[in-house]
């Protein structure tokens, strides 16, 4: 580890234990049931979820203040926020194209139109036509942004949690019972990836993920034409009661609507990529806080979660066709019937000997002599995207 590289992971982890220590006072003496850190965090929940302005938020913390002077208190949102924002749970806007082709981000974070659609960056006018800022001392406003919660510094704030960092290794120190399916790790997925990936999987610290996306209306109206879509990751490295609660769940970016972003997804995925390609290579420092110690961490994605639709947008297969089956790929043999497509292969999978394939009158009035679809291997997938 370099020296300057060990100062600032030393001057972060400092830093966080003391707001940690902070956060955790009471919020006056004799309270147990609230910090200062988690009653400032409810009332800025209770905030976001009724659309309270900022001003309003203000005067009812300086009404508390002054009503109780005894209590730790911020008097204004200002302050409260301060307080917030040491969390270190910060977003990033990152401008992208209206039509979804590109994000200005990396090498083009300076451009002004789109290099495939040549779409303007910025919000205009309806009446001139004209880009909204550009002629007043206002800033320009961008047609859609992405927000993206950096990954690595969530990974890092989880194992300065002692009681988390201890959970992280969950999967490996528990003891096993086999042929009971409790948690990821008793899969033939997780075992087959612990063989291919050796080096990975012998450091129990680092992260295996699930990721998991759907579209949904933010306005909570079913009329309304649009679909926001969220990516969040859960960390399966966590035991069973904890790994699915929504706590433990971490938002990694939300896409914008109107429109789902289709095969187009992978756009916006390009920050989450680029962060995870550097888990897998190089890995981060972090500070292990059960352990005492300064590790490098290293991640990565062994499922995705989706609706059928939701599949076809992350994996790039045409779900709504005639090839729509996964598991059959392009052997397949589908139906139309009432104008929709139904696949009527199943049977093919069955043992050789199975009544079910010699049944006419149940099923299409074939027999089924075919042998199961071959299973399709990554790199074939990989050459057909």
């Amino acid at each position: 580890m370099r020296p300057e590289s060990s100062q600032m992971m030393l001057d972060e982890i400092t830093q966080y234990m003391k707001f940690m220590h902070d956060g955790q006072q009471s919020l006056y003496e004799g309270c147990d049931k609230y910090s200062k850190l988690s009653f400032l965090l409810k009332l800025y929940h209770i905030k976001c979820l009724f659309k309270m302005i900022d001003k309003a938020m203000s005067m009812i913390l300086e009404l508390l203040a002054d009503a109780f002077d005894y209590a730790k208190i911020p008097s204004s949102f200002n302050e409260a926020k301060k307080i917030i924002n040491k969390l270190g749970l910060h977003y990033t806007k990152i401008d992208d194209c209206p039509n979804d082709c590109m994000l200005y981000y990396g090498e083009d974070k300076d451009k002004e139109f789109c290099t495939k659609c040549n779409e303007s960056r910025w919000k205009k006018t309806k009446k001139s036509n004209s880009i909204v800022g550009a002629t007043k001392k206002q800033k320009k406003v961008p047609t859609k942004f992405l927000r993206y919660f950096p990954f690595k510094r969530r990974l890092q704030q989880m194992f300065m949690s002692s009681k988390i960092a201890e959970h992280m290794q969950w999967h490996a120190s528990r003891s096993t019972h086999e042929g009971i399916l409790r948690h990821p790790s008793d899969s033939e997925a997780w075992k087959n990836f612990d063989l291919m990936n050796p080096q990975f999987s012998s450091d129990p610290q680092n992260v295996k993920l699930g990721l998991a996306t759907d579209g949904f209306n933010p306005f909570c109206d079913l009329s309304t034409c649009h679909s926001t879509w969220p990516i969040v990751l859960i960390p399966y490295n966590l035991p069973p009661w904890m790994c699915m609660k929504p706590s433990s769940f971490i938002l990694s970016m939300i896409i914008p609507g109107k429109r789902a972003p289709r095969n187009d997804i992978d756009v916006y995925l390009r920050p989450l990529i680029e962060e995870l390609k550097e888990l897998w290579n190089t890995g981060v420092e972090t500070f292990d806080s059960h352990k005492k110690e300064v590790f490098h961490i290293h991640a990565a994605i062994l499922w995705t979660i989706s609706d059928f639709p939701g599949l076809g947008t992350l994996s790039g297969w045409n779900t709504h066709s005639g090839l729509a089956c996964l598991r059959c790929n392009f052997d397949t043999t589908p139906k139309k019937i009432k104008g929709k497509f139904c696949f009527m292969n199943h049977r093919r999978c069955l043992n050789a000997g199975h009544k079910f394939r010699l049944c006419r009158s149940r099923f299409d009035g074939s027999v089924e002599n075919r042998n199961p679809p071959l299973r399709i291997s990554g790199t074939n997938v990989l050459q057909q995207v």
